[in-house]
């Protein structure tokens, strides 16, 4: 990846994260698009097969690995925001797992 392109997905996904926080502390969890989790969760592990699949060896075990350090975070901050919706856990847990599909579908894409 051209370290501009890199440079710039960078710039839109701190911008994006920043947005997020701000919601945060304004205490405005943004909702999922969807209300269904296993929908979701097997759209994720379409997606994060489909990109292992086109990954070497090496980047397939970092996938992996960055993958695991990941569902950690989302049951952790799935946690963290049901305490701050009244124990909305699995909105939270559905709308972190669409952006992770989104991110894996961007990702799959640009390392093409």
């Amino acid at each position: 990846m051209a370290p501009l392109i890199a440079n710039t997905c960078l710039e839109d996904l701190t911008k994006k994260r920043t947005s997020e926080l701000n919601s945060y502390l304004q205490n405005q969890i943004p909702l999922p698009t969807s209300r269904n989790y296993q929908t979701v969760d097997r759209q994720l592990n379409q997606v994060y097969q489909n990109t292992m699949a086109s990954l070497s060896a090496s980047r397939q075990s970092q996938l992996k690995i960055a993958q695991r350090a990941w569902i950690v975070f989302r049951d952790t901050n799935s946690k963290f925001e049901s305490s701050l919706s009244n124990g909305e856990r699995q909105l939270s847990l559905i709308r972190m797992t669409e952006q992770r599909t989104q991110a894996l579908s961007d990702f799959s894409r640009q390392s093409r």
